[in-house]
């Protein structure tokens, strides 16, 4: 018989493969959503897109947003600076960056958090843009992902 208590408890996954590759364009209007495919759990490394805002009056504050299997956010990150109308930026969540900008650099190159923690089967990650308008287009979407097997056992 063996005692596992939560301090006890053996969470190192293993690492079984590292990928990166382009992922398609969504709709005009449309956040980013990843769903992590059944049997599978995931670590991301990071997310690249490009957001290309319309000419629409309003700004665009965005996060980084995990979702479980119901569609419930449990993690999301907003930026504090705003991609206003017309403008368009390179947006990078990285599990490496540690504090948010409160401004758009002149670059329009951004670093943001994200969550590191392992995202299991069947729950979905990406952006969440507050005011996008249906004419806003991310693109040039980039994904870097560690995938992992559970503890033996699981």
């Amino acid at each position: 018989m063996s005692v596992v208590g939560p301090q006890l408890y053996p969470d190192d996954y293993l690492l079984t493969n590292v990928w990166g590759n382009a992922q398609p364009k969504v709709a005009a209007g449309a956040d980013i959503s990843v769903t992590v495919p059944n049997g599978q759990i995931w670590r991301v490394a990071s997310l690249r897109a490009l957001l290309t805002a319309s000419g629409n009056a309003a700004n665009r504050n965005v996060g980084f947003i995990v979702k479980n299997q119901d569609g419930t956010s449990v993690y999301e990150y907003n930026l504090t600076a705003a991609l206003t109308a017309g403008q368009s930026g390179v947006f990078t969540f990285s599990k490496d960056v540690a504090s948010v900008p409160t401004a758009i650099a002149t670059t329009n190159r951004l670093l943001m958090p994200m969550s590191s923690e392992p995202i299991p089967a069947g729950w979905s990650f990406g952006t969440s843009t507050l005011n996008i308008d249906a004419s806003d287009q991310w693109s040039a979407i980039g994904l870097w992902v560690e995938t992992l097997l559970p503890p033996r056992g699981e």
